[in-house]
């Protein structure tokens, strides 16, 4: 994995993180190669680099991710819920599919925080204007979404 440092150039992601208490360092590496693997191969991201990391502010003394983020010199974004809330309101207002499919099925996060989840809410927090390349995807105690500071160019018509 690369680090891009959020200078926006092609190939730079934004990926949002959910994960459970106590998660390792391994886990997290894990999901996000699982998770940027499963981006469609294009021009644009055919080798893609981590411009920024983003997740709850809950998750602010989680050791596994905050180890990740240094052994892979990433910055680290972190959200209230308030912000990851409007990121989801957003979204839905906007007519962008939903994350997580459906919002009113209850789970954990919603129980904890009061909201639908953590990580594509923080990816959209962290890029409201991106293209969402991988919605919530779950890797064992690990969830990944990644989003595009930019949406994908459209190829040029010939």
């Amino acid at each position: 994995m690369r680090a891009a440092h959020g200078d926006g150039r092609v190939g730079a992601l934004v990926v949002g993180i959910g994960c459970r208490r106590g998660v390792t360092t391994d886990a997290i590496a894990s999901a996000i190669r699982t998770a940027l693997a499963r981006i469609p191969q294009t021009d644009r991201f055919s080798r893609p680099t981590l411009a920024l990391l983003a997740t709850i502010e809950a998750k602010a003394n989680e050791v596994g991710l905050l180890a990740f983020a240094e052994r892979h010199n990433v910055p680290l974004r972190l959200f209230s819920v308030e912000a990851l809330a409007h990121a989801l309101n957003t979204t839905v207002a906007s007519g962008a599919p939903a994350p997580d499919g459906d919002l009113t099925a209850p789970n954990a996060v919603r129980r904890r925080f009061g909201i639908e989840n953590v990580c594509e809410a923080a990816a959209r927090a962290a890029c409201p204007a991106g293209a969402v390349l991988l919605p919530k995807t779950v890797f064992g105690d690990v969830t990944v979404a990644i989003v595009a500071p930019f949406a994908p160019l459209a190829p040029l018509a010939r």
